[in-house]
């Protein structure tokens, strides 16, 4: 039960935080100011890890290899995220 807890919580951290790169990187020209809350980042997220998934298995299986992919690009987000705010003032994604 614990092990299903774990896979939650780190479906639930990716997905908020390919939500965040997609509202705040796809979005640049669109009034966002409905976007920023955490319940639309959570379902753009998931909208885009289903998306990435059913991609991913036309040209392989999901499995590791997928989610090593999918926490590369995660990573890259956040790099992104934190090199573009190192000066500025921080914001709150929750």
């Amino acid at each position: 039960m614990l092990s299903v807890l774990v896979s939650w919580i780190i479906i639930a951290g990716i997905c908020l935080i390919l939500g965040y790169g997609m509202i705040h990187y796809g979005y640049r020209h669109a009034e966002k100011n409905y976007l920023d809350q955490w319940d639309v980042y959570l379902v753009c997220g998931l909208m885009m890890v289903n998306i990435y998934a059913e991609v991913f298995s036309i040209f392989y299986k999901v499995g590791a290899k997928a989610c090593l992919g999918l926490m590369i690009i995660g990573i890259v987000l956040v790099m992104t995220y934190c090199f573009k705010n190192r000066g500025g003032a921080q914001k709150r994604i929750l």
